[in-house]
């Protein structure tokens, strides 16, 4: 890795010795650059091994991006249709019955837990996390939430708890997992 060493400096010398007067002089480094062409060919084969080793983590988290963007465009075009079309407003009148309803609920209910699994999932890429287990969970995550959207789509219910609270819950559990594998990976 490259790095640039603090040498001689004037703040270094301010900082041990408080009665330097040379306050003016402005800061020297040395740059150390052990970096060759080899030794970059080597951090990006290791990057690229990471993710060709994650592969199929990173697959589920551009789906569950995907799927959320997707959620998005549904809630703004049903949204749209309305006669009575407010830009960025939902009618308080409106219930489960509505589909204008379910859309956004879909989406601002995605928004609000897609950040909780994925931040995590991402660190756990980073951290060296099992592979399988990492895909697993994050796949588990997105069929979960897939489910979730199809029934909230679909079922125009007030009852709680809902079929797609199932779903919900299957969700949450792969969040704690993921939570779970990433803090055991680093401080275990």
């Amino acid at each position: 890795m490259c790095w640039a060493v603090l040498k001689r400096s004037t703040l270094f010398r301010a900082i041990t010795d408080p009665f330097t007067p040379h306050l003016s002089t402005k800061l020297q480094f040395t740059v150390a650059m052990p970096c060759s062409k080899d030794a970059y060919r080597h951090l990006f084969r290791k990057v690229a091994y990471m993710f060709s080793t994650y592969f199929y983590s990173i697959a589920g988290l551009l789906a569950i991006s995907l799927m959320v963007f997707v959620q998005n465009i549904v809630a703004a075009i049903a949204h749209r249709k309305q006669s009575r079309y407010i830009p960025g407003k939902v009618s308080e009148e409106l219930s489960h019955d509505s589909f204008v309803f379910r859309s956004h609920r879909t989406f601002h209910n995605s928004l609000e837990n897609v950040h909780q699994f994925t931040l995590p999932a991402i660190l756990c890429i980073f951290l060296g996390a099992s592979t399988t287990l990492l895909a697993i969970l994050v796949w588990c995550y997105f069929f979960a939430r897939l489910a979730h959207m199809a029934l909230y789509y679909l079922l125009a219910t007030e009852k709680n708890p809902s079929p797609r609270s199932y779903f919900y819950i299957v969700g949450v559990l792969s969040t704690f997992g993921v939570f779970i594998l990433a803090i055991t990976r680093l401080f275990i």
